[in-house]
């Protein structure tokens, strides 16, 4: 999922970050169980996830926002993941992605890379970095049904 994490010096404090569902993201004991398998669970959550948290009571928490956290005692990391913007040779246009209703629907072209849609790579798969439970099949999107890895 090429992504990368930073240690935040100085740390965080647990109570003032926010920290993802657990049950809508399917972040489970053996997806967090070390600092590991949490980095790699949040990178494969796209831009939900952005960072972990090593939580005081020895579980791994992944971070969907750090409030602007500026210090405190649970070592902290934050995510930076490497994406990928596709682009039609044809028409020198950008692909970005209309949804409805929180669903990605069809692939559309746009002028400025500001308004295309990030990817990323995962066992070949091009999965969107705003969706990350959908990957592109073709210029379609499938619901990823098992993990990123089947």
């Amino acid at each position: 999922a090429n992504a990368y994490f930073t240690e935040l010096e100085g740390g965080v404090d647990e109570n003032q970050v926010t920290f993802l569902d657990q049950g809508t993201h399917q972040i489970t004991v053996n997806t967090t169980k070390n600092w590991g398998t949490a980095k790699n669970r949040c990178a494969f959550i796209g831009s939900l996830c952005k960072g972990v948290v090593e939580h005081s009571s020895g579980t791994f928490q992944l971070v969907s926002d750090f409030n602007g956290n500026a210090g405190g005692p649970q070592r902290a990391f934050a995510k930076s993941q490497m994406v990928i913007y596709l682009k039609d040779e044809a028409s020198e246009q950008y692909v970005g992605i209309k949804s409805v209703n929180g669903i990605p629907e069809t692939l559309t072209l746009v002028s400025k890379k500001s308004e295309a849609a990030p990817f990323f790579t995962s066992y070949g798969r091009m999965i969107s970095f705003e969706f990350p439970s959908y990957h592109l099949v073709g210029n379609t999107f499938k619901e990823i049904v098992e993990t990123v890895r089947e």
